[in-house]
């Protein structure tokens, strides 16, 4: 039963693509639009371990980006690794993103990003048991006789991304895999990697109180790639120092975060309590997240764009 299962997941999700619970510490990720807006340079590191028993899960992710020198254009990289089924299926992602925003009106921004990369998918073929393979009596015992195809594939990719965002309201969209890649493992298939669109908004809400400056951030994001969808709706609370947050990803789980701030770096971890028809204490999930703000060279900066950067990166990126 549980190779059956293994194989009935691999097939649903090679076409899809990993997700984060913190997506508003992978912002790149979320929306190349976003790519050069915190204040300064910026280098993250994201891990999730979703589920653990009897399948795993494990996605991790490096970025860096900043601002170039010419007007209020942001650049990054972007590489993310992602294990599905116990590396049933391992995927490998490469991507440079270059963004730009202009001032539509005192303090109003609109800004469009483009991703260009690639990536590779590796199947596993020898992890897989067929129908052909099984003895009612002792199990697996059998050579199958199913024809096995590519174990991997290699693929260009596209992705695009608008942003709007005042002092303390922003929002964006953006579409995934523009190209469409093909996503052949074996002759019989005919698929193509469905294009991911997303749409996001929140805000910064100021919470008046002697002292440190405190905030209420409520935000909502709409996710669908190909027959696939979500809503991920909540809000954080918190100061310059930390934050506290949960969450809801509808039909599917509830996320608890806590969120610490300590000079340039910014701390994250989530955990995710399943709540779908697949709910047990072993499919839930862990993330954290490490972002470091830093400058380079006197040199570069020389020139450097130095508008405001909208004010809810100071808290959550």
């Amino acid at each position: 039963m549980l190779v059956f299962f293994v194989l009935l997941i691999s097939i649903q999700l090679k076409a899809q693509d990993p997700h984060f619970s913190q997506f508003y510490a992978n912002p790149m990720y979320l929306n190349p639009g976003l790519a050069g807006t915190a204040d300064g340079n910026r280098a993250v590191i994201n891990h999730r371990q979703q589920w653990s028993k009897p399948i795993s899960y494990i996605t991790s992710s490096l970025s860096v980006d900043g601002k170039l020198n010419s007007a209020n254009t942001g650049w990054g990289v972007q590489v993310i690794q992602d294990n599905q089924a116990n590396g049933l299926l391992k995927q490998t992602y490469f991507h440079a993103i270059l963004a730009h925003r202009v001032e539509i009106s005192k303090n109003k921004f609109l800004g469009m990003g483009l991703k260009i990369g690639a990536y590779q998918k590796r199947l596993d073929w020898s992890g897989l048991t067929f129908e052909d393979q099984l003895d009612e009596r002792y199990g697996v015992v059998n050579p199958t006789n199913e024809r096995f195809g590519k174990d991997q594939i290699i693929n260009g990719d596209v992705s695009a991304g608008f942003i709007y965002y005042t002092k303390n309201v922003f929002a964006g969209i953006s579409a995934n895999h523009l190209n469409r890649p093909s996503e052949e493992f074996t002759i019989d298939s005919k698929s193509r990697l469905p294009i991911k669109y997303t749409i996001h908004m929140g805000g910064i809400l100021p919470i008046y109180h002697p002292g440190k400056e405190q905030f209420i951030s409520p935000n909502i994001i709409y996710e669908r790639q190909g027959k696939f969808d979500y809503i991920n709706a909540g809000l954080y609370y918190g100061n310059e120092t930390f934050s506290i947050g949960g969450w809801y990803r509808i039909n599917d789980a509830i996320i608890g975060s806590l969120g610490m701030n300590i000079n340039n770096f910014k701390f994250g971890y989530t955990y995710d309590v399943t709540v779908s028809k697949i709910a047990t204490s072993k499919n839930n999930s862990h993330e954290i997240s490490l972002a470091y703000l830093f400058e380079l060279p006197k040199s570069y900066n020389k020139g450097r764009y130095k508008g405001k950067c909208p004010k809810f990166y100071k808290y959550l990126y």
